[in-house]
């Protein structure tokens, strides 16, 4: 739960490789929220100027698209590890 490498989580909540995580995602009006395992461990403003300012401070910086977009694919992410995903659901307010 993070905004991949520009915010970072306030509290560690994973479990160990072999157990399930649960994640949700809220994501209303700009406002977004990342649960892990039932913490709250991000919540920012996707249009505001701290935000805008950490972005142009990471390495995304030279992707003008970044953090823009309404919709579009849902990318699922690992980093050379086993990874297993169940019960994704997506649901529009």
């Amino acid at each position: 739960g993070s905004l991949y490498a520009v915010i970072a989580p306030n509290q560690k909540v994973v479990k160990p490789a072999g157990d399930w995580n649960s994640v949700r995602i809220i994501a209303r009006q700009g406002k977004v929220e990342h649960w892990l395992n039932g913490v709250k461990v991000v919540e920012f403003d996707r249009n505001s100027p701290e935000v805008k300012k950490l972005i142009l401070a990471s390495k995304f910086k030279d992707m003008p698209d970044y953090n823009t977009m309404k919709k579009g694919h849902i990318v699922l992410q690992d980093h050379g590890d086993v990874v297993a995903y169940r019960n994704i659901r997506i649901r529009k307010f």
